[in-house]
Parts: structure tokens; C-alpha cells; sequence
């Protein structure tokens, strides 16, 4: 029987392998060596399973206010889609379900984002009474949250399509199929089946309030949190 200390090494490889921010060459030496190890001291699933229980994890988000959500209704949907986790909105909140790594760099995401458009608002909007004297209304910070909004999901995408197109290998396929089935357990244990709502229209779009989210949002660095050695949710 195995020891503990190859186990752990497994256990250790295969977090590697699921880490968002691994390239297509470190999971391909990282599911390598796994499958020696598992063969050299003979090392089953099942073994596996008993040390090793993978459960996915779940986390909400503050309430939205002060019309945040309109930055998160365009980017939630790149968010879940670059961290491999499911998201959905209750009662004002957003809510991730996936592997531990993954949720917490969804959450980390959200607040990085909103976080970065409400500071950017407020100096845009002290910028434009201190300059210019102008009255700063509800619309234009609304304009100035979809433009930023629209500006971060784009990097998202642009993101994910990296990542995306660096695996082109069966090994990375298999991650994600891995990845949803836990997703599907947690979300059947939480008796959770989600629907579609109608998203909220932001209305007339000012075009320089607009202009500006979106300038400020190319600002933001999202490449930052993520190490070659960390797992996708662990943040530098």
C-alpha cells in the first residue's frame, strides 16, 4: 500500500493540474507525473477517493447597491466562465458554486471589479463638479458603470480565450468536465435549480460618462492575482 507522503504528492499535482493559471505545459507534466506515481506504487481511484474527497464549495457576495449591478450584469457571465464556476443572483447577491480555488477567485474577481468602478466613479464625478461644475445625476453614473462594466468583461473574455486556446490538450477537457460534475453534485445537494430572469435596462446611455467607465476599466490589471505556482483562487 502507498504511503502517506505519495498520496499527498498526487493530491498536490492534481490541484496543480486544475489550477486556472498553470500553463498547457505545466498541466501536461503535472498529469505526467501523476500517472506514474499512481502506477509505480500503485495507487487506484479508489485509494484516492478515500483521501481525497473534493466537495465544491459556495459563497455570496455583499447586496449590490448604489446600481453596481449594472457593472455585473455585463460581467458576471465572463466571470464565471474564465473561474469555471456557476454563478447566480439571489435576493440582490451574487452567489458562486465550484472548488474552493476557483469560488475564491470568482469572489475575488467581484470585488476587484466593483470596487475598482465605484472608486473610478467617484473620481470621474468629483473631476467633472471640480473642473467643469457640473451636476453629476443617476444617469451618468449608470453610463459610467456599463462602460466600464462592458470594458472588464471584454478582458475577461479576452482572458479566457488564452487560457482556452493553451488547451488543447485532452488532459484540460477533462479538467473541466471534472469541474462541472462537482459543481452539479454541490448544486443538487443545495436543491438548487436556477432560472432565467429578465436583466434590468440601464435606459438612455450618456456618451462621456460612458466613455470614461471604459477608460477606466482598461486600467485595472487582472493578470496580477495570478502565480505560476498558485492554484486559480489563491491571490498574491
Amino acid at each position: 500500500m502507498p504511503n502517506e507522503d505519495v498520496i499527498e504528492k498526487i493530491k498536490a499535482l492534481r490541484a496543480k493540474v486544475s489550477n486556472a493559471a498553470s500553463t498547457e505545459a505545466e498541466v501536461e507534466a503535472a498529469a505526467k507525473l501523476v500517472a506514474k506515481l499512481m502506477m509505480k506504487h500503485d495507487v487506484t481511484e479508489d485509494l484516492l477517493d478515500e483521501k481525497e474527497k473534493i466537495e465544491g464549495a459556495h459563497a455570496t457576495t455583499d447586496k449590490m447597491k448604489n446600481d453596481i449591478e449594472f457593472v455585473i450584469l455585463n460581467c458576471w457571465k465572463p466571470i464565471e466562465e474564465f473561474t469555471e464556476t456557476k454563478c447566480y443572483r439571489s435576493d440582490g447577491k451574487m452567489n458562486y458554486i465550484g472548488l474552493p480555488h476557483d469560488v475564491e477567485m470568482a469572489l475575488y474577481l467581484f470585488e476587484l471589479i466593483t470596487m475598482s468602478a465605484k472608486r473610478g466613479w467617484l473620481r470621474h464625478s468629483a473631476k467633472m463638479f471640480d473642473e467643469d461644475g457640473m451636476t453629476r445625476t443617476k444617469g451618468m453614473r449608470v453610463s459610467y458603470y456599463v462602460g466600464f462594466g462592458e470594458r472588464m468583461a471584454t478582458m475577461l473574455k479576452e482572458l479566457h480565450a488564452e487560457r482556452q486556446s493553451a488547451r488543447s490538450q485532452a488532459t484540460g477537457t477533462a479538467i473541466v468536465v471534472r469541474k462541472q460534475d462537482i459543481i452539479k453534485g454541490k448544486m443538487n445537494k443545495m436543491g438548487l435549480k436556477l432560472y432565467k430572469r429578465r436583466t434590468k435596462s440601464a435606459g438612455r446611455v450618456d456618451g462621456n460618462a460612458y466613455s470614461a467607465g471604459q477608460r477606466a476599466a482598461s486600467q485595472v490589471n487582472l493578470n496580477r492575482p495570478f502565480g505560476s505556482t498558485k492554484s486559480a483562487g489563491s491571490i498574491k
